[in-house]
């Protein structure tokens, strides 16, 4: 048989093929690429994937390495570049740091970008790229440099910007948003990079020609940069370019446009240096200023520059604004804190805000990083592989492979930020106290990781702060694209297909100038008296009567001011709140009134002082309730009190078929179990009748009389009246007297005791008081400051917590169902034995009855009300005009019932509200939910009082039903410094079914 010489290359091809095949199948079964649930063909592998989904790849990559199991995926084609794509945060972090050198650019990822940025910083490695990350490193750490930047940015916003919206909202024009950011950043990166204008961001009459074609030429470079990369023949782009195809034929049109335009910089520069006529504030002249660096290095410091800080902030500000138009919540959450930082400036009516006023928007930077990570502007970074490796997951890297992290898919994995992943929520970047919180950059490499990691990230957050917060404290905007997501385009940073449209209009401001108290809108104001009359009136029902007035106030807020005498406010709102607590902490102190009410009962102790005094026992209270031992202590005393009394007077109860004061019982609890943490003392308030001690009932008594007095003080309009009623012995400053005697007198025996045993070698050291006065430094009346203070707080307030919470739980028998189920799931896997009590780790994982405490507190809080003076007259976020000397009051009972706060159904009790999909609890801000302060001043004990609240609940509903026995009307309040019920709790107590008592 003959062969024609036309049909041999065929016949060698297909006599080749099956020999190639088998040895692609003989490779190492470790080194093959994972199919991650695709088709794998044979030879060209899972190829035909990518071609297919080439027009869609990053949301089609997602969904894969999403569906992997390792969140990664790879591929191989005989005779093409191989890849790995991952979204795994140990293999990020194996590429960007651990295994840093094995992972540079490369020469392929290189060679396809050196026409456009050089050798500059984003496209070189080994020691070109190291003088230049060192040298961007010097200028970036410059005080001067961010200096600049922040003016810079101020021109933009002031000039250019706000102008050109007030323009589109007066005219009715639809804004391309998208197209506004991008010029906004070529502006303000020309401006910082080498100090040039092209005012792309002016009326279309004063921008320059020039500068628009080089945005023009930008943005088709990078469309041609896409799909080298994108082509699964990582060299297609030279043949393409060898025969002048699209789109390497517009490709290199555009280059002589760029490389001319920053040419002429570098040229002007070096002109106005050698004239003396530079200026040393932009990029360019600080890296120009030395003689080492050629033209053509410096050109591709301007590009590469100009690419990083044009691109990335105008797309992130993209998809922030148009997620924001959609949730007015976190729209609202941002105004509030905007203004709140323009009040605590003085409210001076600037248009753009200082470095240190946008470093104070949390909440701000919480929104713009949540924002980031859904949608990053650079969705994905490649590097090449320079020897054979595995990364941490067990994926095989060959030599020469493109590896790409994919910060966009990396959001969408639930192993890595949760069930919500894909929902825009702020609040998951702010701790407890409302402060911004980063996370590790492999697990968020938004701003890259390791050595490589971005050096403008803090200019970056300056720049888009300032623009939204100068934008958002003027102005609305409405995203005018219909229902559908918008579409991605895939450049070297993530577009928004067809621009963002956007219709502006003005958002109401704020008034700083009227110093005037407010009528709220609701209550009639008189000449001279003011609203005075309505407090004096409701005085036996203010509570009530003030939070429905606070609910239907727009500001959630109101104000008093009489005649003679002090002026104050009263708020529900929790921007105002935080203002308080921490954005102008330093203006709100417990102040001179404040502490003269309540000085005879509480001294100097820490909650009742000021600067240094408040300070040094925040500081020695703070170290010891951090020490393990004292947390161990109070769990030892918790489980006494509630196994030698507490289920013992409930089964007494319940044998006797005898209604119990649940208050008196919880209070008497929460007495002796103060009593055994602060000073080791044991008042035994819970035990039977006969065995308590005379004196101990006289000092609760005491208590209990000393607080009806300190709230009549703080109750009364005449602020001084008080004293006015001491000095002639009128009630009930007669009584005060007298319990004051009982309560000093009690204190000081036990310090003296506590002396008397620590100079004999006898004192113990777990309790409060030992600790403290193991210094000699304090004197028995700053000891009893101390004792007075945390007996007080640690009596009445858990007391006053779970009287509300058995009453509310009384008439939910639903929700004590899902208690008593946790409990008992808890109690079956526990391998404790089974005892009365739970351990710290069982209790902790009671997530739904941590949640149905924390509900019940947000409805019923133990301190309903807390005061601070004003030290300087002012404005809150609100608009609310605070006088010097005022009574600065938040009020948590009435915020709990605000709808703006917390819902259409603020006013139900439902503990499913703190908790996430998967049952977990979530924390809310403490300053919406202030039950435990918040800020400077935030509650030291909080973990002791709910391991104290949740050890017994868990105890006592393991073992009682307990049912009110008060009828069908709702309690009344008694104001005291904490929220106590008016006439007790009386409860009906019977076993509960399923128990089996442990026999011991």
């Amino acid at each position: 048989m003959e062969f024609s010489s036309s049909s041999t290359p065929i016949f060698l091809l297909f006599s080749i093929l099956p020999l190639l095949y088998f040895l692609y199948l003989r490779q190492d079964p470790k080194k093959q690429p994972r199919a991650h649930g695709l088709k794998s063909y044979p030879v060209v592998g899972t190829l035909p994937h990518f071609i297919k989904n080439k027009d869609r790849f990053l949301e089609w990559s997602t969904v894969v390495m999403k569906q992997s199991p390792t969140h990664t995926m790879s591929f191989k084609s005989l005779g093409l570049t191989g890849g790995v794509i991952t979204a795994s945060p140990a293999n990020i972090e194996h590429i960007l740091k651990s295994n840093f050198t094995n992972y540079p650019k490369g020469e392929l990822a290189i060679s396809m970008l050196v026409d456009f940025l050089g050798h500059g910083i984003f496209n070189s490695d080994g020691e070109q790229w190291h003088w230049q990350r060192k040298a961007a490193s010097y200028e970036f750490n410059k005080r001067s440099l961010r200096n600049f930047v922040v003016d810079t940015v101020r021109f933009e916003i002031v000039e250019r910007l706000l102008p050109l919206l007030e323009r589109a909202e007066r005219d009715g024009q639809t804004l391309d948003v998208q197209d506004v950011l991008e010029r906004f950043a070529f502006d303000n990166i020309c401006h910082v990079a080498f100090d040039e204008d092209p005012a792309c961001l002016a009326e279309e009459s004063m921008a320059s020609p020039e500068s628009a074609e080089f945005m023009r030429a930008f943005n088709d470079a990078q469309n041609a940069l896409m799909d080298r990369f994108m082509s699964p023949v990582k060299s297609m782009w030279r043949v393409k370019r060898l025969f002048n195809m699209e789109p390497e034929r517009r490709m290199r049109e555009v280059l002589a446009t760029i490389h001319g335009y920053a040419e002429r910089i570098v040229k002007d520069r070096r002109e106005r240096g050698e004239s003396g006529l530079a200026r040393r504030d932009d990029f360019l002249s600080r890296f120009a200023a030395g003689s080492e660096h050629s033209d053509e290095s410096l050109r591709d410091v301007v590009t590469n520059f100009l690419l990083a800080g044009r691109d990335t902030t105008s797309s992130a500000l993209t998809w922030f604004f148009w997620l924001v138009s959609a949730r007015t919540d976190v729209e609202d959450k941002i105004v509030r804190e905007i203004r709140a930082v323009r009040a605590a400036s003085g409210g001076t009516g600037a248009r753009t805000f200082s470095f240190d006023e946008l470093r104070g928007m949390h909440y701000l930077h919480a929104a713009i990083t949540e924002s980031m990570r859904l949608y990053p502007p650079v969705a994905m970074d490649t590097h090449s592989c320079k020897e054979d490796d595995f990364l941490p997951d067990g994926t095989f890297v060959g030599k020469g492979w493109l590896v790409s992290y994919c910060a966009y898919a990396m959001a969408r994995v639930e192993d890595i930020w949760g069930t919500d992943c894909e929902e825009f929520r702020p609040e998951r970047w702010l701790d407890e106290n409302g402060v911004f919180r980063p996370e590790s950059p492999f697990k968020y490499p938004i701003f890259h990781a390791g050595p490589r990691m971005c050096l403008g990230k803090e200019m970056a957050y300056i720049q888009m702060k300032s623009i939204v917060a100068s934008v958002l404290d003027r102005f609305r905007l409405r995203y005018a694209g219909g229902d559908e997501h918008p579409g991605l385009v895939l450049w070297v940073t993530l577009r928004m297909k067809g621009g963002l449209p956007m219709r502006v209009a003005t958002r109401d401001p704020l008034r700083y100038n009227k110093k005037q108290t407010r009528s709220n809108g609701v209550l009639k104001s008189y000449p001279v008296v003011g609203t005075l009359p309505h407090f004096a009136k409701k005085r036996d029902r203010f509570l009530e009567w003030s939070t429905d007035v606070m609910k239907r106030s727009p500001t959630h807020t109101m104000t008093f001011k009489a005649l003679g005498l002090t002026g104050g406010v009263i708020t529900a709102n929790a921007a105002n709140v935080e203002h308080i607590l921490k954005t102008n902490f330093d203006n709100y102190p417990k102040g001179e009134l404040p502490v003269s009410l309540l000085k005879d009962l509480l001294g100097h102790g820490i909650f009742n002082s000021d600067g240094e005094q408040w300070l040094w026992q925040r500081k020695a209270a703070s170290y010891e309730f951090n020490q393990r031992s004292l947390r161990n202590f109070v769990v030892d005393t918790v489980r006494f009190e509630i196994v030698e009394r507490l289920l013992p007077l409930l089964e007494r109860a319940r044998r006797d078929d005898r209604t119990l004061d649940m208050q008196d019982v919880l209070e008497r609890f929460g007495f002796d179990n103060i009593c055994h943490v602060v000073f080791d003392e044991d008042p035994a308030c819970l035990a039977e009748d006969s065995m308590v001690p005379s004196h101990s009932t006289e000092f609760m008594r005491a208590c209990s009389d000393a607080q009806i007095v300190v709230t009549d003080r703080f109750m009364s309009p005449v602020k001084s009246l008080w004293r006015v009623k001491r000095l002639f012995n009128l009630e009930p400053e007669r009584r005060m007297r007298e319990a004051l005697v009982t309560i000093h007198g009690y204190t000081d025996r036990i310090i003296r005791e506590r002396r008397a045993r620590g100079e004999a070698g006898l004192a113990r050291s777990d309790d409060f008081l030992s600790r403290f006065a193991a210094g000699s430094e304090h004197s028995d009346e700053s000891l009893r400051d101390v004792v007075t203070n945390f007996l007080l707080a640690g009596r009445d307030t858990t007391s006053s917590a779970l009287t509300w919470f058995f009453w509310l739980v009384s008439g939910r028998p639903d929700v004590e169902d899902k208690i008593v189920q946790e409990i008992r799931a808890v109690r079956s896997v526990s391998t404790g034995g089974g005892g009365a009590t739970f351990s710290f780790d069982e209790l902790r994982g009671m997530h739904y009855l941590h949640a149905a405490i924390t509900e019940s507190m947000r409805l019923y809080p133990p301190v309903h009300m807390d005061t601070h003076s004003c030290k300087e007259e002012e404005f809150l976020p609100d608009g609310t005009f605070v006088g010097k000397g005022w009574l600065v009051t938040y009020c948590a009972y009435a915020m709990g019932r605000v709808e703006d706060i917390w819902g259409a159904d603020c006013e139900v009790f439902r503990p499913e509200r703190w908790l996430d999909e998967a049952g977990a609890f979530r924390s809310e801000s403490p300053f919406k939910y202030p039950v435990f302060h918040a800020g400077p001043r935030m509650c030291l004990g909080k973990e002791m009082a709910y391991i104290q609240m949740k050890s017994i609940v868990a105890c006592v509903l393991e073992r009682f039903c307990l049912r009110y026995a008060g009828g069908k009307e709702h309690p009344g309040f008694v104001l005291w410094s904490t929220l106590r019920m008016e006439g007790g709790l009386p409860m009906q107590v019977t076993t509960r079914s399923k128990y089996r008592p442990t026999i011991s």
